[in-house]
């Protein structure tokens, strides 16, 4: 059994919540929100993943894995949110790569596109949430974020 006398205060509280373009140290809940940095409601939260892409390296003679001879290569890194508020910001943000035309009639028109600019990058998408027994946030940040 893991259970110990700390884990209490070491639990992750709620569905926390998604934002792009948060500024760590600058932002607070509200004024992220206040900015329209906030994603949307989600449903069942979301996840994040952070698994290394490693490599041995060969030599002759050693035969199998030997201890320093494994590199990280890269790493694959997501934050999945599972958000239901849908509005045209959120279905670009999940596209990923598209464009979005205003004006047209009384709704947007949302095109996918076949190639990734710099421009449909994001600097971050960030999940803040807390710690039971502390106001203190947690915060996950990826770092040029797409979909």
């Amino acid at each position: 059994m893991a259970l110990t006398s700390k884990t209490a205060e070491k639990l992750l509280l709620d569905a926390g919540a998604f934002f792009k373009n948060f500024e760590v140290g600058v932002d607070s809940f509200d004024s992220a929100v206040t900015e329209g940095k906030l994603i949307g409601a989600t449903s069942g939260g979301g996840t994040f993943s952070a698994i290394p892409e490693t490599r041995k390296i060969e030599i002759d003679g050693v035969k199998g894995a030997a201890k320093g001879l494994e590199v990280i290569d890269e790493w694959v890194v997501t934050l999945m949110a599972n958000v239901k508020e849908v509005s045209t910001e959120s279905i670009q943000l999940a596209l990923g790569a598209a464009v979005v035309e205003d004006g047209v009639a009384d709704y947007s028109k949302i095109t996918a596109k076949n190639y990734i600019e710099l421009t449909d990058y994001v600097d971050n998408v960030v999940w803040v949430g807390k710690l039971s027994g502390s106001d203190i946030p947690v915060i996950i940040e990826v770092l040029n974020a797409i979909s």
